[in-house]
């Protein structure tokens, strides 16, 4: 039986397939033609009819693929709906809130319409109700006619003004409904209303008599005010700056500079051979026994040779050489002396030798090739050190003298003569080539006077504190007093530090002496007061009190003679004997008086005077004088000691509190 297929019907979102046969009544469906071919396949020729059946199953699985591209393409169209109508759905509502926004915008302009309408109305009745009140207040008080009608006036015109109004407020009559022009009207005339009402409160007002305030007082004020400031402003600029000092206990160390001779253990090399001579060992540098110290050239075209090898570059200077060049020039530049000219030669030749030994080193480690290349090797001489050593390149006469070997002259730098050794120069046979110091132990001899020896304890002394001025080093040497020519001499000897001065024949030196200990005063701030001299005797107690002091005699203002016992301070006195004296500060007794002795006739007048040292004390805000007990001093500081208890008081104390500078003050004024 054929099955012969229409085409898909559309019904809704889905398509059926239906077979023609099943449009005709009496046809048999395909199920029913599928189960009598399935009954009529079992019998022998079954494997036909499968194979019959194959075809048809493939056509089925076509069908189904094609009904699923139909459904998804249904999808499709259905989501492009939805998307459709999302969209007008939005333009729908910007439309309804364009037209909410513009409902909105026209009620916003009816209101500023009424507000600007209603500010006017109000300016207009203001100006009109104020004219009214003007006119009220020149009538007489007693006729009440006049009062009456100009109120019916004032009332014919507020119904003027109102049919004024209508007919203005009428020109916007057409943008707005009746209901809103009505209650804007109803709002105009609660606030005429209520206008009208504020006028009639107003009263006439009444006569004012200004009072004349009076400006002299208040001129006055600010002149006093204004003098205060200024006069407040120059105490402040001219007050001087008050410079104190608390007392503490220290000491002095006193420093004394000399110029000493430098002596050593030298000894003055000489030389072999004739020629040329290069050296190969810096200054001041220290060398053993085998070490090449210089060559000489008896033909001179080995040193040609070595030029030119310089020359080329291969020979550089090393950087521990441009270090020692540049401390040398350092050293140099901060112990320059105009006066001493002489030392810009040794500055030359220390630094040539640095250069030349520097260059040298590199000639020495090839100098056998170069010997080879000259051809010269007989003529040119290389001398090793024989001893050990500190090696210079000068001579000065010094070399092998001793402290006993010394003279006055030879103190005195003006008659010093330095030769230095230059490289590169001539030489004969037996010249001085360099020196050799074989020895760390030297000496310094200084010059000193009977009161340096005095004052710095050096008559006794075995040992010193040195300063070696040049490079600031401190060392401990053994001392001892010399004769030279009736004169002495301090003999320093020193185990340190020579390798740092084998080119200095005179060396600058500081000793320093530690003195007492105690209060240590700036002398800046000590002063002097002038004190009367009275002999222990005349004083006495008296005044109804324990206070100590003296019967006075003097001539009062009008030249009348008086006695008075008078209590004073007595600051000090010169001896503990009782015939000693008291010393009284000047200025707390009468000048040109004189002091009675208790129990006896005896007078004497005050005419004895003496001025002792001391310093300002503030430590109450003013100034105090005070005295001190100097027990050592130099140019900036003083050492006192306390005294005895009984003029403890009068005496500086350890943390009081002196002025600066106290030549500027006096005793008992304000400085707080």
């Amino acid at each position: 039986m054929s099955n012969d297929k229409r085409k898909p019907k559309r019904t809704g979102n889905l398509y059926a397939v239906q077979n023609s046969s099943n449009n005709r009544p009496g046809s048999m469906s395909s199920s029913s033609s599928n189960r009598g071919t399935k009954r009529r396949s079992d019998g022998p020729g079954r494997s036909s009819l499968d194979a019959s059946q194959k075809p048809r199953s493939a056509s089925k699985a076509t069908s189904m693929d094609e009904m699923q591209a139909r459904r998804d393409a249904l999808v499709r169209r259905a989501e492009a709906d939805r998307r459709v109508e999302a969209r007008k759905k939005a333009l729908a509502q910007r439309r309804a809130e364009e037209a909410r926004m513009a409902e909105l915008d026209k009620r916003e302009h009816l209101v500023r319409t009424a507000d600007l309408a209603r500010k006017e109305e109000k300016k207009r009745m203001s100006q009109e109700m104020l004219r009214g009140t003007l006119a009220e207040s020149d009538l007489p008080r007693n006729k009440k006619k006049r009062n009456s009608a100009a109120g019916g006036n004032f009332r014919n015109d507020s119904k003027s003004r109102k049919k004024a109004n209508n007919s203005t407020s009428s020109r916007g009559r057409a943008q707005y409904s009746k209901k809103e022009l009505k209650k804007a009207s109803r709002e105009s005339l609660r606030r005429e209303r209520n206008d009208r009402n504020r006028a009639k409160k107003v009263k006439k007002p009444k006569k004012v008599v200004k009072f004349k305030r009076s400006t002299k007082f208040f001129s006055v004020f600010l002149a006093l005010c204004l003098v205060y400031i200024l006069a407040f402003a120059y105490v402040v600029t001219q007050k001087t700056h008050i410079k104190s000092y608390e007392v503490e206990n220290g000491s002095l160390i006193d420093n004394v500079t000399f110029t000493g001779l430098a002596l050593r253990d030298e000894e003055v090399v000489t030389s072999e051979y004739s020629g040329f001579i290069d050296y190969y060992r810096k200054d001041d540098s220290r060398v053993c026994v085998g070490n090449t110290v210089y060559t000489v050239d008896e033909t001179g075209k080995v040193t040609e040779i070595l030029d030119e090898y310089n020359r080329t570059g291969e020979n550089t200077i090393t950087k521990e050489d441009l270090s020692d060049l540049r401390a040398m020039l350092n050293n140099y530049k901060a112990n320059y002396d105009g006066a001493n000219f002489s030392e810009i030669y040794d500055l030359k030749a220390g630094l040539n030798t640095t250069i030349l030994h520097s260059l040298n080193e590199g000639v020495i480690n090839n100098l056998d090739q170069i010997l080879k290349k000259s051809g010269n090797a007989n003529a040119f001489k290389v001398v090793n050190s024989k001893s050990e050593g500190i090696i210079t390149y000068y001579t000065d006469g010094f070399e092998g003298k001793a402290t006993t070997d010394l003279i006055q002259a030879d103190f005195n730098k003006e008659n010093y003569h330095k030769n230095q050794m230059k490289s590169s120069r001539e030489i004969a046979s037996g010249d001085a080539v360099y020196k050799l110091i074989k020895s760390d132990l030297w000496h310094i001899v200084i010059p000193l006077n009977k009161d340096e020896i005095l004052k710095y304890n050096l008559e006794n002394a075995t040992t010193v504190d040195v300063n070696l001025k040049k490079e600031n080093l401190d060392v401990k040497g053994d001392f001892k007093l010399i004769n030279i020519d009736g004169k002495s001499y301090g003999d320093i000897t020193l185990s340190k530090y020579m390798i740092r001065y084998a080119s200095d024949r005179f060396v600058d030196i500081m000793i320093s002496k530690s003195g007492k200990t105690g209060m240590k005063i700036p002398q800046s701030a000590v002063t002097e007061e002038e004190f009367y001299v009275i002999p222990k005797a005349y004083k006495t107690s008296g005044g109804g009190s324990n206070d100590l002091g003296f019967t006075v005699q003097y001539y009062d203002s009008n030249g009348m003679p008086k006695t008075s016992f008078m209590s004073t301070e007595i600051y000090g006195q010169d001896s503990e004997d009782a015939n000693g004296n008291y010393y009284v500060l000047k200025s707390d007794l009468p000048s040109d008086a004189s002091l009675l002795m208790m129990d006896s006739n005896q007078s004497i007048r005050l005419k004895d005077t003496v001025k002792l040292k001391g310093v300002y004390v503030i430590n109450s805000g003013y100034t105090n004088f005070k005295l001190i007990n100097t027990v050592d001093a130099n140019n900036e500081y003083l050492i006192s000691e306390p005294i005895g208890y009984n003029f403890a008081t009068h005496y500086v104390s350890l943390y009081d509190r002196l002025i600066l500078d106290a030549y500027k003050y006096q005793n008992g004024i304000f400085v707080y």
